[in-house]
This record gives C-alpha cells, sequence and structure tokens, in this order.
C-alpha cells in the first residue's frame, strides 16, 4: 500500500491521471548490473523466455497476443541499442535475456493536512489554539511490471536486470506505453565502463 501526502493547493494534472506531488507519478523505472561485466563485447543475444502471471500469480501461458506484443517491443528496442536477436537455438550468442511481466492489484492512500485554529471564552480572558489533523482517502488500482534479465554466455551470468512499474488503466498496455516503459528500462543501457584506477607515480 502506497501513501502520498498531499497538500491542497498543489496538485497536477499528468494525462487523465491526478497525480499529487512527484512522488506518485505513474512510471517508475531502475536497472542494475554487474560492474565487472564488459558490455561492449555483447552484439548478439537470445530471447528465451516471455512469462506472464496473472494478478493471483499465475502463469498466464494463454496470453500469446501480450507475449508477442511484449516480444516485439523488447525486440525493437534492443536494435535501437544495436542488439541483434537470434532465434536459431544452435547459433552461439553473446546473451541469453528472459522478460517477465505480472498485474498486482494496490491500494494508495491519500493524506490531506487540515490545519486548524480557534479563538474561544472562558473564565479567564480569550484564549486561542491550533490543532493538526488530516483528511485519508483511498484508491484501488492495478500496477503492471515489467523485469528483463540478461544473462552473458556461455557463463549464464546475470550481468544486467532492468525493470519498470506503471499504473494499467487498463488490462494491458497500449502500444504506446509499452513503448515508452520499454524504453525506459534500458535508458541507462549499456552502463558506463567503470574508471580505470589512477596509475600510482
Amino acid at each position: 500500500m502506497a501513501i502520498c501526502f498531499a497538500s491542497p493547493w498543489r496538485t497536477l494534472l499528468s494525462g487523465s491521471a491526478l497525480v499529487l506531488l512527484a512522488g506518485c507519478s505513474t512510471l517508475k523505472v531502475s536497472s542494475d548490473y554487474d560492474h565487472n561485466a564488459d558490455f561492449s563485447r555483447f552484439y548478439t543475444y537470445r530471447l528465451d523466455s516471455v512469462s506472464i502471471y496473472d494478478e493471483r500469480a499465475r502463469l498466464d501461458s494463454d496470453n500469446t497476443l501480450a507475449e508477442s506484443r511484449l516480444a516485439n517491443t523488447l525486440t525493437a528496442v534492443l536494435r535501437e541499442k544495436g542488439l541483434r536477436q537470434v532465434k536459431d537455438p544452435k547459433m552461439p550468442v553473446d546473451m541469453r535475456i528472459t522478460l517477465l511481466a505480472d498485474t498486482r492489484q494496490k491500494t494508495q492512500v491519500y493524506a490531506t493536512p487540515n490545519l486548524m485554529a480557534g479563538l474561544g471564552w472562558g473564565r479567564r480572558p480569550w484564549g486561542w489554539g491550533i490543532g493538526y489533523g488530516a483528511d485519508f482517502s483511498s484508491r484501488d488500482y492495478t500496477e503492471g511490471n515489467l523485469r528483463v534479465d540478461m544473462f552473458s554466455q556461455p557463463d549464464n551470468k546475470l550481468v544486467w536486470r532492468g525493470w519498470a512499474r506503471a499504473e494499467l488503466n487498463q488490462p494491458y498496455l497500449d502500444a504506446e506505453r509499452l513503448m515508452e516503459a520499454m524504453r525506459g528500462v534500458f535508458s541507462g543501457y549499456p552502463p558506463a565502463p567503470a574508471l580505470a584506477p589512477p596509475s600510482k607515480p
């Protein structure tokens, strides 16, 4: 469950969704990699698997439409990165790639702070006080997740992992948003080579 704290004076509209503060944006991407791997030697890959899971974490092996859409988008983005897909299982490749996608039901809670001041009369002279509270509201939504793993060959070592998370307004990401998410996943690929330590005089 995610909680977003919002000021009643600061809201912004992003597409058709009301977003409260930047911390609650609907698309988040990240990646991690082996800092010792030499990514300059990776040119070819084989897409080993595309796995899709439903909201109950069950493998949806019959969803060939989504599987094809994901595979084609991944292939297009990797082509932009200069990587070439090899489909012949007998041909050697530099990397083996797997793709996983799932959906999850989430609840987001919004807290809007309230500042209250009061003035009163009692046995003593006039007095005043300040109170602080918050109004809470919540909504349920569907979250879609992508994860791409790259394994160097022939040692089959995980050298790169990227993932994306987005709110879904429908059971699947449309082609435009899927491409945006996949490009976001690979925005940091290939990683910049590590700088060599300075030589001693």
